[in-house]
This record gives C-alpha cells, structure tokens and sequence, in this order.
C-alpha cells in the first residue's frame, strides 16, 4: 500500500489535505493529515467513505439522455459528441427564440473545487447570457 497526501475537492474554505492509501491503483482509504494545521487529522462527514463513492457502481460516468418523464428515472447513454450536439442545439434555440438573458448559468459549489465552478463563465459570458452572483449563500449569510 502507497499514501500520497493530495487536497479536498470540495468547495469549503478550509481546503482539507488528506492522505489517500492506494494499492493496485484503487484508492483503499480517504484519511486527514494529521500534520494539517487546521484540520489536524479530521474530515468533514462530506469526506466519510469518499473511495466508495468514487468507485460506485451508481456513479455517472457518460452523458445520458432522459428518455421517460421528468422524473422517472428513465434515461439511455449517449455518446459525448451528441450530448455536445444536443446541448449546443438547446442552448441556440433558446438564444434565437428568447434572446441571451434567457439562459442563466447556475451550479452548486459544495461539492466542486474552484476550476469546476467557475469553467463555464467565459463562455456564458461571451454568449451574453445572464449574469448571476455565483456566491449565493454566502451573499445570504454575511
């Protein structure tokens, strides 16, 4: 068994390290660095079995089209370049019948890093779509 020390991914201010065991290539066990000043070895419940979630059989891994009614669970694979296709279609046939405004850009950042969250904003932005505080808690809150 190898360890590497790495980071939380999670979009927290603490930015968590942790020691990942590795063997065969798998990750075997998600730990806090006990040499982090903050953290001193603990991890939020956030983190409790991560190897597990990575690796799980009920993880999404290829686009997927909803085949069903909205919410029936009902979906097929598609390859990314039709999903790319199908996106890049909707997003078009919003702007030309409603106009740029009428796409509004919005993620959750409690569980994505700081280059997830933000990867899509030139893009928004250059296709005029509408502009949002992406801080929407901690607006709230302070």
């Amino acid at each position: 068994m190898t360890t590497f020390k790495g980071a939380c991914p999670h979009d927290c201010p603490d930015i968590c390290a942790w020691v990942v065991a590795v063997e065969n290539g798998i990750a075997k066990s998600v730990t806090g660095d006990t040499t982090h000043p903050f953290i001193q070895g603990a991890l939020c419940s956030k983190l409790k079995h991560y190897e597990q979630r990575t690796y799980s059989s009920d993880r999404v891994l290829y686009p997927q089209r909803c085949i069903g009614k909205k919410g029936s669970g009902e979906f097929e694979r598609i390859s990314w370049d039709t999903a790319a296709r199908e996106i890049g279609n909707h997003l078009k046939r919003c702007v030309d019948e409603n106009g740029p405004l009428s796409i509004m850009p919005h993620n959750f950042a409690g569980t994505i890093g700081m280059l997830n969250r933000y990867a899509g904003e030139p893009f928004f932005a250059r296709l005029g779509a509408t502009g949002v505080h992406r801080d929407i808690c901690g607006a709230v809150a302070a």
